[in-house]
């Protein structure tokens, strides 16, 4: 008796054979390292479907990844009623504003040139050292094809505050627009900087020193005959800001004694030095020139040393005054403003917008006797001597912190 013929195909080169399995069909065919490929179906027909489509994902192995992206996608606009050409069209419509595909690296280097001609060398080098840890993590990405929920995942790991990483984001949130404005990523949309979660954080507290804590780091700074004198002085009577007497890179420029104008009794600040590089006038107040006369025929940088804040922080040490960071810039904006009365001059000489002015630094509290005596702090107080570090403050830093 002849035996039943084996129904076959050859398919893309491969013969296929199906069996009778029961109530079922097998489709078989040779594997290329030697066995055969089985799969079982309902029908004879559908057998030889399903070993075809083995045979397409063997030769084709981005095939099957395809064909499933394509179902689950459906499946999503099917979910949200949308219809497969509305989401063609508008994601068309936000790739072709697209015109400068960048990767990170590449967009974040044109940005960093913009801005070490636009901006202050201060505020540059945040930039340029935040986009730098950002290229870390996502240099060889293109900028259109990052997430908020990558950018969200960044800032959880970003050390520090919750303030350092709000000041992460809000850099990034500039980065992303600049590369928005020159067609790296689409314009028909926020960006992802602008859609990932801005960390909330405590407005900075901008203590202050009393009359007497300024007195005692004076005079103790005296008695080191620390170099960081004349630089404090001019924190705590012209308003000049640390990264102004010794900025973060040595190469920056910083304050000369050739900014100390005698005889006008104004300190300038050239816009190469200062933070938002834009020239201005400070006060030299008779108290100032009465600390800084012994070095009037001095020459060079009002500070030569690299590390400003760890002088600082001896003198505090050895005055026994609890200092807080640009405590006395902040003593001189806030007394100057209680004695002189007008934001506008003390935004002049600060550097300082008069909003920053009347939000920071118009204390409630504190007196204005404070402020008459900050400005008579000579180098005649030799009676206040260095005393323990006292944790809870006086009423005008209390005031200040409230």
């Amino acid at each position: 008796m002849a035996r039943p013929r084996v129904p076959e195909i050859e398919y893309r080169k491969i013969r296929i054979r199906v069996y009778r399995a029961g109530v079922r069909f097998s489709a078989q065919f040779a594997k290329a390292g030697g066995g055969r490929h089985r799969v079982e179906k309902p029908t004879e027909r559908a057998a030889f479907e399903a070993a075809k489509a083995i045979i397409d994902d063997l030769r084709d192995p981005h095939r099957r990844a395809q064909e499933i992206d394509r179902q689950t996608a459906e499946q999503i606009l099917a979910e949200h009623k949308v219809p497969l050409t509305v989401a063609v069209q508008d994601y068309a419509r936000r790739m072709l504003s697209i015109t400068n595909p960048l990767s990170v690296t590449s967009c974040a280097t044109n940005f960093l040139a913009k801005q070490s001609r636009d901006t202050g060398s201060k505020n540059y080098k945040d930039l340029d050292y935040r986009l730098r840890r950002f290229e870390d993590a996502y240099g060889s990405k293109l900028m259109h094809e990052l997430s908020a929920t990558e950018i969200n995942t960044y800032l959880d790991n970003v050390p520090g505050s919750k303030r350092t990483r709000r000041n992460h984001r809000d850099s990034l949130v500039t980065f992303f627009r600049y590369a928005q404005a020159y067609g790296s990523l689409s314009k028909h949309e926020k960006t992802a900087a602008e859609l990932s979660i801005r960390p909330k954080a405590e407005p900075p507290k901008r203590g202050i020193l009393t009359p007497a804590e300024g007195a005692a780091m004076l005079v103790a700074a005296r008695e080191m005959k620390s170099p960081a004198l004349p630089g404090l002085v001019l924190l705590a009577f012209s308003g000049s800001r640390h990264e102004e007497i010794c900025p973060m890179a040595e190469a920056d420029d910083r304050l000369h004694w050739k900014h100390v104008l005698w005889a006008s009794k104004r300190l300038y600040t050239p816009k190469e030095v200062s933070k938002l590089s834009e020239d201005r006038y400070g006060p030299l107040l008779p108290n100032a020139i009465e600390w800084l006369k012994p070095l009037k025929k001095a020459t060079g940088p009002i500070y030569g040393g690299k590390r400003f804040d760890l002088e600082i922080a001896k003198i505090a040490h050895r005055a026994g005054v609890d200092y807080s960071h640009n405590g006395f810039r902040h003593s001189f904006i806030t007394y100057r403003l209680l004695t002189t009365g007008s934001p506008s001059d003390v935004a002049d000489a600060a550097g300082n917008s008069i909003a920053t002015i009347e939000k920071h630094y118009r204390k409630r509290g504190v007196e204005k006797t404070f402020g008459r005596a900050w400005f008579k702090v000579s180098p005649d107080t030799t009676s206040i001597k260095p005393r323990p570090v006292r944790r809870s403050g006086s009423k005008a830093i209390d005031s200040a912190k409230a």
